[in-house]
């Protein structure tokens, strides 16, 4: 889940969370709405 507060995900909760991958190798995702960028550690 997105974890910016502006992001559209976090008002609209019927809106399905959604990544984009970035790098792979780095696990870096960023979200589809608000561009967010987050990692994967794991």
């Amino acid at each position: 889940q997105c974890k910016n507060p502006r992001c559209i995900t976090s008002t609209e909760r019927s809106i399905i969370h959604r990544f984009i991958l970035i790098d792979k190798d780095k696990g870096i995702y960023k979200c589809e709405y608000c561009d967010q960028i987050y990692s994967w550690e794991g």
